[in-house]
């Protein structure tokens, strides 16, 4: 069986076990990223942390994806400073273009999940960064910046309010499975977004949704919703 299938069907443990056997064999990003999101799963976030680090030295590129697992990881610990650190570096890279691979949209996942912690946390100086990476991003300029379009382009114009949350619910595409990552992701940022204006009600209602999407488990704004919910209703 792939391992990935294991994490899918809640064996955590056994897709730990047959990721470190892969891994004995030859050290590879996505196992060490993978095994780290069982870890996840399992709440051993230190273990978590070790195989997001290892993924990102094992990647020939520079890259932030395996660096936002490392925040993700952080702050489910309850270690929010690091997670807000690893974030805001991942931005200010970016915007210094030293991010050789990234997103779709050329670079905002980072910045979204920086703008989530400025919320979560509130501190407006945090917003503020990632709103400048995000309107640099988001704003076309002699046919550059086209990129936008491509997800998670949609959820950065959303959090600057040049789409709608029907508009945003338009970009999510039909294709099974990537729906269901990216519908979890709409959700996590509309409930983000209801935060932000006060609407308690209406953000534990999206972040809900967004923690029971269980097949969106590759999606670090899975984890988080969980995390949110559950601290919400304080557990």
């Amino acid at each position: 069986m792939d391992p990935w299938e294991l994490i899918k069907e809640g064996h955590y443990a056994e897709a730990v076990n047959a990721y470190s056997k892969l891994l004995r064999r030859k050290k590879s990003a996505p196992n060490h990223a993978n095994r780290g999101i069982a870890y996840l799963n399992l709440g051993d976030y230190d273990k978590a942390l070790a195989d997001f680090h290892a993924a990102d030295k094992c990647f020939c590129r520079t890259s932030d994806g395996y660096l936002q697992s490392v925040g993700v990881a952080h702050w489910l610990a309850g270690r929010e400073s690091e997670a807000v650190a690893t974030w805001q570096d991942l931005v200010l890279a970016i915007e210094h273009r030293k991010i050789e691979y990234t997103d779709g949209a050329g670079g905002v996942s980072a910045a979204c999940l920086l703008w989530f912690a400025g919320v979560r946390l509130g501190q407006d100086n945090l917003i503020e960064v990632a709103r400048r990476l995000l309107t640099n991003k988001a704003t076309r300029k002699s046919g550059q910046n086209w990129r936008i379009e491509n997800w998670p382009g949609p959820i950065a114009q959303f959090l600057l309010d040049r789409l709608s949350e029907p508009e945003l619910r338009e970009r999510i595409t039909d294709v099974p499975i990537a729906r269901e990552r990216e519908l979890c992701a709409a959700e996590f940022y509309v409930g983000v977004r209801a935060l932000h204006a006060g609407d308690e009600a209406e953000a534990e209602r999206a972040l809900g949704k967004a923690a029971a999407m269980h097949t969106a488990k590759i999606e670090h704004e899975y984890y988080l919703a969980r995390h949110e919910t559950k601290v919400a209703r304080g557990g």
